[in-house]
């Protein structure tokens, strides 16, 4: 299988013939059954960009919905499109989320952390919040906050402490939305 991807096969599969329906599985599902080679990286973390709008979109229109997430019209989502990043497996978004700096507070907001429901529970969203929380400390701000519903114990476990909004600088609490009831969560950089 590696001599021919080295040859220029782009990818080749290996799938288990003890696997009753294994290569329908391989072939029609989208993580498959067998074992993927390929010179070419699967799963990627990496700066969200144009071609991914729509897969964010798909991610966090569920969660805005229910409540979960905080809502933002397509044209913020697109607006703020620099300041997320995503994981995508063979080039569909799976996760996703976003930093958005204030350099002049010194503070940062982690926004729309959203995973595809079949890969939570695969720490796609640790990923992402650590990426978040490491290009917060490289941009020089001090703290990082988020507003949540529902997800506040997971994000103290990632070192985030209850906090409120009185603590956060007026051009931070201007944003937050009044009806969501969301708890605000602090991590010191």
């Amino acid at each position: 299988a590696c001599d021919v991807c080295d040859s220029g096969v782009p990818r080749s599969h290996l799938v288990s013939f003890q696997e009753d329906g294994g290569l329908l599985r391989e072939l029609y599902t989208h993580d498959g059954i067998g074992t993927l080679i390929s010179p070419e990286e699967y799963e990627q973390l990496r700066a969200a960009e144009g071609r991914d709008l729509a897969g964010i979109l798909e991610l966090i229109r569920p969660l805005q919905q229910q409540g979960v997430l905080a809502e933002r019209s397509n044209e913020d989502i697109e607006r703020l499109l620099d300041h997320f990043v995503v994981i995508t497996k063979d080039s569909r978004v799976v996760a996703c989320a976003a930093l958005i700096v204030n350099s002049a507070d010194n503070i940062a907001e982690i926004a729309s952390v959203a995973t595809h429901p079949d890969y939570r529970d695969s720490g796609h969203g640790e990923r992402l919040v650590g990426r978040l929380v490491n290009m917060a400390k490289e941009s020089k701000v001090r703290r990082a906050y988020v507003r949540t519903t529902q997800t506040g114990h997971w994000f103290q476990g990632l070192g985030f402490i209850a906090g409120s909004e009185a603590e956060l600088p007026e051009s931070e609490r201007q944003k937050a939305k009044a009806a969501r009831n969301s708890k605000t969560l602090i991590r010191a950089l």
